[in-house]
């Protein structure tokens, strides 16, 4: 079996822990795709009813420190050695212990060393090893055996597929909601869901042309969000749905939204620290969800208020 080992330095381990976060809310399993121009992962929830996609350049996360002896200056992207490898996924079956491996390094920047091998005319990492600091500063290296392909069940072939699919169709109607206003539904979602017994498990979202606004709803609570003149509302209302988990596990950014009365789909674009993420939830009603309740409850009980609404 060919085997190569791939080096990248000074990477910054707690921009890519952070996105890797956003991939956790939505599956512990985690499917990420290499190269030297960029970095990509794809999450699927339990439900199948809603996708996660990050990219980010790989430059971005590679901090090149100025040749001024002061480790203070340093500037980000600037890739004096351009990368070269293959091509390469890494597969990690249970990311709740990779979150943990990596948090031991104590500083932000670190070097890392994949153990990539070539299966079926395809890289993939077998190994990943961490070169930093530790909490008390001393050099620290440790070393994680990453997963095969075969025991992850939601992985793609393709990334440029589901790109295409996160794509916006130009006919959409386009709004924004800011972090803030995200982050006070998800509140009323987890203090609200469970005191009325025959509660809905989705969101009900009603694009009110008449009054430039967005209201989101469901049978206990009714909040309005008051949409600027600016935006180009489309030529009559609709409303739709989508599930209150597919909501909390778009993450805590200020996001534009993108949807019409047609498509079945509702796609969520943001921009965090250099990255694009782009997040697509599935509209639903009350003849189409078929759920066990204790999915959508189990992931709005373990949504930890200081870790997802900060």
């Amino acid at each position: 079996m060919e085997q190569k080992i791939i080096s990248i330095k000074n990477f910054r381990l707690n921009v890519f822990r952070n996105l890797l976060d956003q991939a956790l809310i939505v599956d512990n399993q985690i499917m990420l795709e290499f190269s030297p121009e960029i970095i990509k992962s794809c999450s699927f929830s339990i439900t199948k009813s809603f996708m996660k996609l990050w990219t980010i350049p790989t430059k971005s996360l590679i901090i090149v420190p100025e040749d001024t002896g002061i480790e203070l200056f340093a500037s980000v992207g600037v890739v004096k050695d351009e990368l070269t490898f293959p091509k390469f996924n890494l597969y990690i079956l249970k990311g709740d212990l990779f979150k943990k491996f990596m948090s031991v390094h104590n500083t932000d920047m670190v070097d890392l060393e994949f153990t990539i091998h070539n299966i079926n005319d395809k890289w993939q990492a077998a190994n990943i090893t961490i070169r930093g600091k530790s909490e008390n500063n001393s050099p620290l290296l440790t070393s994680f055996v990453l997963t095969t392909e075969d025991l992850i069940t939601n992985k793609i072939e393709d990334y440029s597929l589901v790109l295409k699919e996160c794509t916006p169709n130009p006919s959409m109607f386009e709004y924004i909601l800011t972090d803030i206003q995200i982050q006070e539904v998800k509140r009323l979602v987890k203090q609200l869901h469970k005191s009325s017994s025959n509660n809905t498990a989705f969101l009900t979202f009603t694009i009110d042309v008449e009054n430039k606004k967005i209201t989101v709803n469901d049978k206990v609570f009714t909040i309005d969000f008051f949409i600027s003149n600016d935006v180009k509302f489309p030529p009559k209302s609709f409303k739709f749905n989508i599930l209150k988990s597919d909501f909390i596990m778009t993450g805590n950014h200020t996001f534009t939204i993108y949807t019409d009365e047609v498509e079945q789909k509702v796609i969520f674009g943001a921009i965090y620290a250099g990255s694009i993420i782009w997040a697509l939830s599935s509209k639903v009603n009350e003849s189409t969800i078929n759920l066990d309740d204790s999915i959508i409850d189990s992931t709005i009980d373990s949504m930890d208020l200081a870790e997802y609404l900060k």
